[in-house]
């Protein structure tokens, strides 16, 4: 599998880029980045995703996005700030390329192709964290889980994933009671299965009816300005 953000880079700037990284295997549960703290590190997933958390007093904290394969983690590094605002949890065990700070910071400056494309994702991030301030605010749960499910799948590379309830609660910022009835909804109209956190989605189609806009909005932007 690939990163898709280092795909779009001519061959040789991503060639040259790669050889800079190394592979690494990062663990569903490790938190890479705690708020506040100095980033080490920059990582381009390619078969792992993670969710960026956002402190609400809580014991996790609640979901403000969840990247895979097709962005990175430690993006603030290219506005050469060295901290993290969020904290980055990994969410699903795999792959990523990892590249020192100081040689990522090297390589923007000199790669006008990559600056270019990592500010066409800067704001495609920022538009999403927007969208979800509204989503979050005006959205039904049952479309909020059906975007979020869709999303994981996206990430997962597959329609079928592990998730318990509790997380899905706290990425969501709802009670779990509001999860079960929501799930039990998607579940009784044949769009998912879902036994013992283990969810499939059963129709792709009918799940992205009953998602909200956010979604195929989300999709429309990466697609529009980063290919």
């Amino acid at each position: 599998m690939t990163n898709r953000l280092l795909a779009g880079l001519p061959n040789l700037d991503q060639e040259q880029l790669i050889a800079r990284c190394e592979r690494v295997h990062v663990q569903a549960g490790e938190c890479l980045y705690e708020p506040g703290t100095p980033i080490r590190f920059v990582y381009f997933p390619t078969s792992s995703f993670a969710s960026l958390l956002i402190d609400t007093g809580r014991s996790t904290g609640v979901e403000v996005a969840l990247i895979g394969a097709e962005g990175m983690w430690g993006l603030s590094s290219m506005l050469d700030i060295a901290t993290e605002p969020f904290k980055v949890l990994v969410q699903a065990t795999g792959s990523a390329w990892r590249m020192d700070i100081s040689e990522f910071q090297r390589q923007i400056a000199t790669r006008p192709v990559l600056r270019t494309r990592l500010a066409r994702y800067f704001f495609v991030r920022m538009s999403d964290l927007a969208q979800m301030v509204a989503c979050t605010g005006y959205h039904l749960i049952e479309a909020r889980l059906a975007r979020w499910l869709l999303m994981t799948g996206d990430r997962a590379h597959s329609q079928q994933f592990h998730l318990t309830q509790e997380l899905m609660a706290l990425v969501l910022g709802v009670r779990r009671a509001g999860v079960t009835v929501a799930a039990g909804s998607l579940q009784q109209r044949g769009l998912i299965s879902y036994h013992r956190g283990r969810i499939a989605i059963r129709d792709r189609r009918g799940l992205e009816r009953v998602s909200c806009s956010c979604y195929a909005r989300a999709r429309a932007s990466y697609a529009r300005h980063l290919g």
